[in-house]
């Protein structure tokens, strides 16, 4: 009896969540994450890069800034690790190609950021998203590991906000402490008119502060 009632104690002793429990399911499209009224309050050029699935786009821009603290750099060499997630270089006015495959109407969409540097050399980071039915939006970094993001709205800009880390494996679920995670992550999709968008990127570590920075300006390439 007493082996029984052993059986049933609860496995999360130390409140870390490890396992994914059953929550109510999302509608798994971008609209469906922000509400319909965010969602048409966005510029129409946002909403037709976000809306609907796209096999194969891509977009031609230069990056203006790329910034690394010698935190963000240690970051960089880590995230080479699970699939090259963040440049680990520095500099200005880089020429940049973003490729998109599985766009926001698909379960899971893909896109790659390359980097073209001198002596044609290049440095690509990919980047996968999924739309969890209980999730919301997720980002794939590898070896199981996940960031969880939260959407937010302007009318010009769509905002991707970290919420936190997990790393997954089956039913087993645990969340990363903030102190060991990458940091906040904050991606911003701004409209600037004309077919051109300003992407900007930042990590920030709630000790280390501020671990990398990207800004850069893009145009969808005519195919």
């Amino acid at each position: 009896m007493l082996f029984q009632n052993f059986l049933k104690l609860p496995t999360n002793l130390w409140g870390i969540p490890t396992t994914q429990e059953a929550r109510p399911t999302r509608d798994t499209s971008y609209q469906g994450l922000l509400g319909h009224r965010a969602w048409m309050a966005l510029d129409p050029a946002i909403r037709e890069r976000f809306a609907k699935r796209h096999d194969h786009r891509a977009f031609y821009g230069t990056m203006r800034r790329v910034a690394l603290s010698p935190g963000g750099r240690v970051l960089a060499l880590i995230s080479r690790l699970f699939g090259s997630s963040l440049f680990p270089g520095t500099g200005r006015d880089i020429v940049t190609l973003i490729a998109v495959d599985g766009g926001a109407g698909d379960a899971a969409g893909h896109w790659e950021r390359s980097y073209l540097l001198p002596a044609g050399h290049r440095f690509t980071v990919h980047s996968t998203k999924r739309l969890d039915a209980q999730d919301g939006l997720l980002e794939c970094l590898g070896r199981g590991f996940v960031m969880k993001l939260d959407l937010r709205a302007e009318h010009d800009a769509l905002h991707f906000v970290s919420t936190g880390y997990e790393w997954r494996c089956g039913p087993l679920c645990i969340a990363l402490p903030d102190a060991l995670s990458p940091g906040a992550t904050h991606v911003v999709h701004r409209e600037l008119g004309g077919g051109r968008f300003r992407f900007s990127l930042s990590i920030t570590h709630p000790w280390f502060g501020l671990l990398a920075f990207q800004e850069g300006d893009f145009f969808e390439r005519e195919a």
